[in-house]
């Protein structure tokens, strides 16, 4: 693949072999677990009209035995993750992945402290391009994965519903000839 130019050559849209290192792997040198809080929900539903959002909060505990370092941090990365996205018959390519939030723990200095964050992901979040480059919120399937920098440690299923929504237009005279 080349990665210089073209569909493909950036973490949204790669479709090649699994990656050895995922975005933002190894920003952590002590052990965290990261679990949901406060959420019985399977799936959010949330619409194109509404003024909507996902909610994750999440309880961060560090595990790792001993004080290896004074205090440390967790970064917490979300991306939306289309699944199943209907209406969109304007757009040729469907991202793999957007990167949308991140949060940071503030500092957790000994083993079995535990620490709360969480992250709100307004609907406009979830736009697609079509191409013309104007970005659209379109109904369907999605999730959001939240990764801690080595594997997805919460993934909340996001059903959208209603009418595509504009989020923003392409600038005049920048569409592509």
């Amino acid at each position: 693949m080349d990665m210089n130019e073209g569909v493909g050559s950036t973490y949204k849209y790669y479709t090649g072999e699994q990656l050895l290192y995922d975005f933002a792997y190894g920003l952590n040198y002590a052990k965290f677990a990261v679990e949901e809080v406060g959420s019985d929900n399977d799936v959010v539903s949330i619409s194109t009209s509404g003024d909507d959002s996902v909610d994750i909060n999440m309880s961060v505990t560090r595990t790792d035995e001993g004080n290896l370092f004074e205090a440390a941090q967790l970064i917490l990365t979300a991306f939306v993750v289309p699944v199943n996205v209907t209406d969109n018959d304007d757009c040729s390519y469907v991202v793999n992945k957007m990167l949308v939030d991140f949060v940071r723990t503030g500092d957790v200095v000994e083993g079995g402290d535990a620490v709360e964050v969480g992250m709100s992901i307004a609907k406009e979040s979830f736009a697609l391009a079509n191409d013309d480059g104007a970005l659209y919120v379109y109904g369907g399937d999605f999730e959001v994965r939240v990764n801690n920098g080595v594997e997805d440690v919460v993934v909340k299923k996001v059903s959208i519903s209603g009418e595509k929504m504009l989020v923003s237009k392409f600038p005049e005279g920048q569409q592509k000839q």
